[in-house]
Formats: C-alpha cells, structure tokens, sequence
C-alpha cells in the first residue's frame, strides 16, 4: 500500500530542497570559514529533510524538528557573536530582531506541523 502525502508535507519537503539549491548557489559569496561551514552543512540539512519528507520517512521527520532546534539555536548564537558588532546590523538592530522572531516562529511551525497526530499518522 502507497503512503499518501499531504499538501503541506509536500510544500515543507520542497521548502527544504529550494533551501538546499539556494545554499549550493550562494556558496561561492561566503569567505569566512564558520560562513562556509555553516552553509555547507544547512545546506546538507535541506537535502536530506526535504528528501526524507517527500518520501514520508519518520526518520526525517524527527530529523527535521532536532534539526529546526539546533539551527535556530546556533542562529541566534550567531546573531549575537558574530553581528552585533557589524556595522550594518548594528544601525538596523530593529531588523535583526525582527529576522530573530522570525526564525522563532518558522522553528515553532515546523514543530507543531510535524508533530501534529494527522501529519505523524502519514510517516508510519
């Protein structure tokens, strides 16, 4: 029996793999070794959550929730070490936080989605 994915897996799957093509693109900008790390790495993330999500692989589902956790962490590590003394960031501090609270709220989506009982019952 075929397992039947629904609409928003399929959408969330595919945010992941744009995520994965827009890393590999936009790789040749980064020039810190951190940056490059980071991309590399978000960018593997992407592939292997929006692959494993497109074929309802329970496995990728918890892999995507830990993942959204530990990124969201780290991003906003990074926000404070890393650009609270940049120039830009420090004269658009509203902007920052604003890019903070979204992260936030991505994060949270993707853990109600993927925990919710209709969209657990789709990756047995």
């Amino acid at each position: 029996m075929e397992k039947k994915r629904s609409v928003g897996v399929t959408i969330l799957a595919w945010f992941f793999l744009i995520g994965f093509f827009g890393g590999v693109l936009t790789l040749p900008r980064y020039k810190l070794p951190h940056e490059i790390i980071y991309n590399v790495v978000s960018s593997i993330y992407c592939l292997i959550a929006g692959w494993g999500l497109l074929r309802l692989l329970d496995w990728a589902r918890i892999f995507t929730i830990i993942m959204a956790i530990v990124t969201g962490i780290y991003n906003k590590i990074y926000s404070y070490i890393y650009l609270r003394d940049n120039p830009f960031w420090a004269q658009n501090k509203k902007l920052l936080y604003g890019l903070d609270i979204f992260s936030l709220l991505w994060i949270a989506f993707i853990i109600y989605f993927l925990t919710r009982p209709k969209v657990k019952e789709q990756f047995k």
